[in-house]
């Protein structure tokens, strides 16, 4: 991820990477692993429930990426499922070099 952090903010993007924890085990995270691009707390599933629909009962919903364009406007999208997996950092590229 740190690799794809570079190359994204290189294209002139942004990552951000929104997890289901509280504050102090994204604190810990980050620290213990040293991450350098953000990975914000989101342990009531609030924003992750904003961005798309998923079952509240689900323990763990489906991993998911989006780029969004300065306008707040998502130019790519991709939700993990059984055979659709994460996107590659080249992917990821392309879109942030497209939404410019």
């Amino acid at each position: 991820m740190a690799q794809a952090y570079t190359e994204i903010q290189t294209a002139g993007g942004e990552l951000v990477v929104i997890a289901m924890s509280d504050v102090q085990t994204v604190q810990s995270t980050i620290e213990s692993k040293g991450l350098t691009y953000p990975l914000l707390p989101d342990p009531d599933r609030s924003v992750i429930g904003t961005l798309y629909a998923y079952a509240p009962t689900d323990e763990k919903p489906p991993a998911a990426t989006y780029v969004v364009d300065t306008e707040g406007i998502v130019v790519f999208e991709r939700i993990e499922t059984g055979t659709n997996v994460a996107p590659t950092t080249q992917e990821l590229v392309d879109a942030v070099t497209q939404a410019q």
